[in-house]
């Protein structure tokens, strides 16, 4: 017991500065992965934006390039119907009614339609359509 040193008991107060330490270090470390972690989320929110709104610029590009005379319309004519006499006229081709039914298209496109098995009546539903 001589031998033995005092304790400084409850005087001893290392265990509380290191805790405290350690709660100081764990917030700092906290608040700067919560810093990092926002900018990672915004820099890949800004980047699908970006991704979407290119998208969205090449849809409007291939849409606006893409004319009826450049289309290759290869869809069949599910009734099964011809033109009719009253819809194509032999001898000065496509009437002018039926001109006005699709006025965005020339009498070619039209007339190539028809060739296909379109009715006039088809293609004015088919350009309303593609209006909508």
């Amino acid at each position: 017991m001589d031998l033995a040193d005092a304790s400084t008991g409850e005087e001893d107060n290392s265990g509380t500065s290191t805790m405290l330490w350690v709660m100081l270090l764990a917030g700092v470390l906290a608040a700067g992965a919560f810093v990092i972690l926002k900018q990672l989320e915004s820099k890949a929110e800004s980047e699908k934006d970006l991704v979407s709104i290119e998208e969205q610029e090449r849809m409007l590009a291939e849409s606006s390039g893409d004319s009826p005379e450049e289309q290759s319309w290869d869809m069949p004519v599910l009734d099964g119907s011809g033109s009719s006499s009253e819809e194509v006229v032999e001898g000065s081709g496509i009437s002018p009614e039926d001109l006005a039914k699709c006025p965005g298209w020339d009498e070619a496109t039209i007339q190539s339609y028809l060739d296909q098995g379109w009715t006039i009546d088809q293609l004015a539903e088919y350009y309303a359509e593609q209006l909508e």
